[in-house]
């Protein structure tokens, strides 16, 4: 993991084609801007590390209820 750091309107490059800009730093958050093409796709942390098998129990629990 690389840390690094930015002030309000800097950022940095990510291969050729994203670019990552702070917009906003408050105590407790950053806002930061993300620009990249069309082709590339992004995701969520979560939604990366998101296992079928939790989902499908919740949701024949809370079915079970009705």
């Amino acid at each position: 993991m690389k840390v690094i750091s930015r002030r309000e309107n800097e950022g940095l490059v990510i291969g050729e084609d994203i670019f990552v800009t702070v917009l906003q730093v408050r105590l407790n958050h950053v806002r930061l801007a993300v620009s990249c093409s069309r082709a590339t796709p992004s995701y969520w942390e979560e939604t990366l590390s998101w296992e079928p098998e939790e989902e499908s129990a919740e949701l024949q629990l809370s079915a079970s209820r009705f």
